[in-house]
């Protein structure tokens, strides 16, 4: 892929921002990279402005072609945590809430972390909510729009501590994702968990 995109983010002022923009790494008429807010479709409601999300590329299962998009959850919004979830459609320039989603999503929170695994499952792992920081894992199934969480009792090994503010990363060991520091109330967290899982 040539193009990186940005959405949302909090300027120097506290503001949530709502726009998104695009990084073009070259084209085949220039090797300039440009950054290019990106002019939506007529008629596009866009997600609410926010600060702390996931923006993840999955594989849009439900269109015709099955295209690349993003896919957006929670944050922290002008009102306070998010739990919504919004797909973004690279090639028709739109924004969308997935329809008849199913399952138990996962609580609002900010500062959590989210990585593809097995092609079209999105996990959600941590974050900080109303109730504080967390430590569970919940999956997004793409092409079911379903969500689910691995049951706790039968997970193996050691849960990982609650924290906010980390990052989880699918390596070469598919399905396995690394989860990796972060903040655990008041200290850094340096821990490296695995999870390996399906839903």
């Amino acid at each position: 892929a040539s193009t990186a995109f940005l959405f949302g983010g909090e300027n120097a002022q506290q503001t949530k921002l709502g726009e998104l923009d695009a990084l073009i790494l070259g084209s085949s008429t220039s090797d300039t990279p440009l950054w290019q807010r990106v002019a939506l479709a007529a008629g596009t409601a866009t997600p609410p402005a926010r600060t702390e999300h996931t923006a993840t590329v999955v594989t849009l299962h439900w269109r015709a072609g099955e295209p690349t998009g993003l896919l957006v959850f929670g944050g922290a919004g002008a009102s306070g945590y998010l739990a919504d979830i919004y797909e973004y459609d690279i090639d028709w320039r739109v924004w969308r809430v997935p329809a008849d989603v199913s399952g138990t999503p996962p609580s609002a929170r900010k500062s959590h972390a989210a990585a593809l695994l097995l092609e079209s499952t999105v996990v959600i792992v941590g974050g900080e909510g109303s109730a504080g920081y967390s430590d569970d894992v919940h999956l997004y199934d793409v092409s079911r729009n379903h969500w689910s969480t691995p049951d706790r009792e039968t997970t193996t090994g050691s849960y990982p501590h609650k924290r906010s503010g980390h990052v989880v990363q699918v390596g070469a060991l598919r399905p396995h994702a690394t989860l990796c520091r972060g903040k655990v109330k008041s200290r850094r967290a340096g821990a490296v968990p695995h999870f390996s899982g399906s839903p």
